[in-house]
């Protein structure tokens, strides 16, 4: 990932919840089993030199009132959506995240950068 990442020579701060997901051509074989996140801070004009803080995975539970998946559409109109007939707590379980970066630790690292 070191070497992905020096090669990429990114010189503004990066942050991303999903590596899988916000690297698609990050290739690794054997694949990253803890770390999901991180935040890039280039110390360099050719973001050659860099320092990255990692995050693990964490799951989290959306709950919407009904299922958002099940769509109904009414067949006098074209792509018009009838409301759902239950409006019953539904929960999805989102994982392979981390949690997401502060606007606070961005700041941090914007500092950091400077220093």
């Amino acid at each position: 990932m070191l070497e992905y990442l020096r090669m990429c020579s990114l010189t503004s701060i990066i942050t991303a919840q999903d590596v899988h997901k916000d690297f698609p051509d990050l290739r690794y074989a054997p694949g990253f089993k803890v770390i999901t996140g991180l935040i890039l801070v280039p110390l360099s004009a050719e973001g050659k030199d860099f320092i990255i803080f990692f995050r693990k995975a964490q799951t989290k539970e959306v709950k919407c009132a009904g299922n958002p998946y099940e769509k109904i559409t009414k067949e006098s109109t074209e792509g018009f959506l009838e409301p759902r007939k239950s409006l019953r707590v539904w929960c999805e379980r989102v994982v392979g995240k981390c949690r997401e970066w502060t606007d606070e630790e961005i700041g941090t690292a914007t500092v950091l950068r400077l220093v």
